[in-house]
């Protein structure tokens, strides 16, 4: 009987111990899922400000690469590489308009951009920015959910806004935009 006691208290100084690894693996697995958690919330919210601003960059980059072999090598002069250059130029901020389908409340939200080939129109369109975001809210708070849940409502929709923004952005010489490219569509 001497014998079995022994081994029944190193029975349990084994299970005291387990239980405290136990509760450190425990406590570890928790904090290291926090961390992802937290790490994946971070990440996600920062991501879409950050890739507009690398977008934009590069879009930036790409037209000053184009503007560079042809203003050196063109007997046309400065004038010839603007007009061939593309510029895409995002409206600012997302759009969020809220209407009613059927009784219930849904909301849309959509970013836009314009395409042209002139930097004035580009300043213009940066200069207007509260005439076009007003034009565009008004356009989209008008449609209906039938209307934009279609290609050709879209298609519409496009032209719609290409008209109020190229109504506020013409130069004199009739340069305007030349396209508008709805980036990022959600309807709920």
């Amino acid at each position: 009987m001497a014998e079995k006691n022994p081994e029944l208290d190193l029975g349990k100084g084994k299970k005291e111990g387990g239980m405290k690894n136990t509760l450190i693996i425990a406590v570890a697995v928790a904090v290291l899922v926090g961390v992802g958690v937290g790490l994946t919330v971070y990440l996600t919210a920062g991501s879409s400000s950050a890739n507009e601003e690398v977008v934009t960059e590069a879009s930036a980059e790409n037209g000053e690469e184009k503007d560079s072999p042809a203003g050196p090598d063109s007997n046309s002069g400065q004038a010839v590489s603007n007009d061939m250059t593309t510029i895409y130029e995002p409206l600012s901020q997302q759009f969020v308009v809220n209407f009613a389908h059927n009784g219930v409340l849904r909301y849309l939200q959509v970013s836009v951009s314009v395409m042209t080939h002139s930097e004035d129109v580009v300043e213009r369109v940066r200069h207007h920015m509260p005439a076009i975001r007003h034009e565009v809210v008004a356009l989209l708070s008008n449609s209906t959910y039938e209307e934009l849940g279609s290609v050709e409502g879209k298609q519409v929709l496009r032209d719609q806004i290409r008209s109020k923004v190229q109504g506020i952005v013409r130069l004199p010489d009739g340069t305007g935009i030349e396209e508008v490219y709805l980036t990022d569509f959600v309807m709920q």
